[in-house]
């Protein structure tokens, strides 16, 4: 990631941090007496837009950044790829080992739940909660791959976004199940705004640059949205609101990021650490969840205040996610795609091709 993405790599260590304090006050709020109100628990879940829209942003970004030299589909869907299934697949290694031992009794482990888990095909078995945001990531991945040969920012980012907002539209008249609720989302419109993004910043746009108040205000927005817009649980907004509530201010906050110096200089080096092992933070903090919630179920640790359990936790898992990301993340990604440019390269692949 160039300097210039310094205040991106912030924000995802920001947005992780939300996710993860929304999923601790979940797990609080099953104490003797709740953590926090209802409406600040569900505001967490907004991390998750925030990462939609830089994760449309980076793939115009890593795309289109050096003009014509354009990654050919294939190059793009091995780099996304190795970037997302190794670790994921060692997490769910972990989840299973788990489940062996004596917890998580109401996990699906049967073959079929347990291969359309690793390969992120959407279904309700999931052996980490949190990969239902991976299958949109992988299914916006494979979309902009189909329209990536045109070769254009402009072709390929406006293809892109008008298949996607046709196949959601369209998914309204398929019949009830998972196919239609998982195309029918709007949530994957914010992957959308986040390439059209990429696109004006990469095009010099002036009107991008938005004041870092604007932005404050879009995360105030974000905070105290669940107050005023109804939703059934505390795992997030649903539907259009939360793209109007969540994708759009989101949009701003990112469109900030891009500025020089966004964020300040308070903690930058640890920021971008945390920013950098934002994605093992994401994946790692379900097993301290899982932890929580064991010490919660099986212990008296609810009958004290769990504040000082929650800083605990969140300091620990933040922890954890470096560790994972440098000595675990890093590593595991370097060999698998030092493995598979090898076999791309490899003189019988050369010549069948």
């Amino acid at each position: 990631m160039t300097n210039q993405l310094d205040g991106v790599q912030i924000l995802r260590a920001f947005a992780a941090g939300a996710v993860l304090l929304h999923h601790a006050i979940q797990q609080a709020n099953g104490a003797r007496v709740a953590l926090a109100p209802k409406w600040f628990t569900t505001s967490g879940a907004a991390g998750v837009d925030i990462f939609f829209v830089i994760s449309g942003f980076i793939m115009a970004y890593i795309c289109f950044r050096q003009g014509p030299k354009v990654p050919s589909a294939p190059r793009f869907l091995i780099d996304r790829a190795t970037r997302v299934f190794p670790l994921y697949w060692l997490c769910c290694l972990g989840i299973l080992l788990v489940a062996a031992v004596g917890f998580l009794r109401s996990l699906r482990t049967d073959p079929a739940d347990i291969i359309q888990s690793l390969l992120l095909v959407p279904h309700q078995g999931r052996l980490l909660g949190v990969a239902w945001t991976l299958e949109y990531e992988v299914y916006f991945y494979l979309v902009f791959a189909m329209f990536l040969p045109l070769r254009s920012p402009k072709w390929t980012i406006s293809g892109t976004c008008l298949a996607v907002a046709l196949v959601c539209f369209a998914a309204r008249f398929l019949p009830e199940g998972t196919a239609r609720s998982f195309l029918g989302e709007p949530i994957v419109l914010e992957f959308c705004g986040g390439l059209l993004l990429g696109w004006a910043h990469l095009s010099g746009a002036r009107w991008i640059r938005v004041p870092g108040l604007v932005a404050a205000a879009a995360a105030v927005l974000i905070t105290i949205a669940p107050i005023f817009v109804p939703h059934e649980t505390t795992d997030g907004l649903s539907g259009i609101a939360r793209v109007i509530w969540w994708g759009l201010p989101s949009l701003l906050i990112v469109a900030y990021a891009l500025q020089p110096g966004a964020f300040g200089s308070l903690l930058r080096g640890t920021m971008l650490r945390l920013g950098n092992a934002s994605y093992a933070l994401y994946l790692s903090h379900a097993f301290l969840m899982i932890g929580y919630a064991v010490l919660l179920n099986k212990t008296g640790l609810g009958q004290f205040n769990q504040v000082p359990v929650v800083a605990l936790l969140i300091a620990l898992a933040l922890l954890v996610s470096v560790i994972v990301h440098e000595h675990v993340e890093l590593p595991l990604t370097r060999a698998v795609r030092k493995l598979v440019s090898r076999r791309s390269t490899s003189p019988a692949r050369l010549q069948a091709n």
